[in-house]
């Protein structure tokens, strides 16, 4: 997974070509408990994003302040997975879609965005 330090690798990051799965990263314990776990899981399933990013909401403020430009009308959350389209957003899931899940449930809603939105 490649860390963002930056606006313009944000940037570089949302318009590459395929799908995008952005981790808006932070150190509470939804992230260790439920977003890491279900994340892993979940790329273990056939059809995934072509590309894996994170920011660090807790030390890159210019990166998450950019990645949040893209996910607007959604309100600020950490954790926070994204998939992204070439720039459009496809699939949100914020903390309280994540927070006191299974990492199997995690997974598996991620999945089903993977199978909608990502090719083989």
């Amino acid at each position: 997974m490649l860390d963002l330090p930056s606006r313009g690798a944000v940037d570089e990051a949302m318009r590459r070509p395929g799908t995008t799965l952005v981790l808006i990263d932070s150190e509470c314990e939804c992230s260790a408990q439920c977003a890491h776990p279900g994340l892993r899981l979940s790329l273990e399933h056939p059809r995934r994003p072509d590309h894996l990013v994170r920011v660090d909401s807790t030390t890159d403020a210019e990166a998450l302040a950019r990645a949040r430009e893209y996910f607007v009308p959604y309100p600020e959350s950490a954790p926070m997975i994204v998939l992204m389209g070439e720039g459009m957003l496809l699939a949100m899931f914020q903390r309280e879609d994540l927070d006191g899940r299974s990492p199997e449930e995690v997974a598996g809603a991620l999945q089903g965005a993977y199978d909608r939105f990502c090719g083989q």
